[in-house]
């Protein structure tokens, strides 16, 4: 199995369209393939913050009616209606506002690009690394005291009190 199959997979497995014999050639390539295991856990984390919004009522005989108006050659995009007064445009009416309005865009589209980029550079350990359902209760304090040896390296050459565990 390659990389690149399993990247597809990935997304199928998320909408459950995967059979059972493709499930099961995954994990077994996510096993032994770190990288797109990362990329598994990173689908399935980025889809834990999608909640499905409720199912939207549609009218009785609404797809009748779209039919018929597409068919009789309504238009369904609103069209353009010039502004009164001989053709003024709305650069005359407004000056400025337009391109200010899309310089502030822009401008603050870059600085959250910035933030993002200086934040996942700055990524602290995932809540995703600790899971108590995953490991075992010993598994899950080794892996605590490695994160603490990491963050906090003085600390760790300390002796712990009296009672406590390391």
């Amino acid at each position: 199995m390659r990389c690149d199959d399993i990247e597809r997979w990935i997304s199928k497995s998320m909408d459950n369209e995967l059979s059972v014999k493709e499930v099961g050639q995954m994990r077994q390539h996510l096993e032994h393939c770190a990288p797109c295991r990362q990329s598994f856990e990173d689908s399935r984390d980025l889809r834990a913050w999608f909640v499905p919004g409720a199912a939207v009522a549609v009218p009785a005989g609404f797809a009748q009616r779209v039919v018929a108006e597409a068919f009789a050659g309504k238009a369904s995009v609103p069209t353009f209606t010039p502004l009164k007064g001989g053709g003024a445009s709305a650069d005359s009416a407004m000056p400025g506002v337009d391109r200010f309005t899309v310089r502030l865009a822009a401008m603050a589209a870059a600085l959250l690009a910035v933030l993002g980029l200086a934040l996942y550079m700055q990524r602290s350990t995932q809540s995703r690394d600790l899971h108590a359902d995953r490991n075992s209760l010993e598994d899950t304090l080794k892996g605590l005291e490695q994160l603490n040896q990491r963050e906090f390296p003085a600390r760790s050459q300390e002796t712990p009190p009296e009672g406590t565990q390391r």
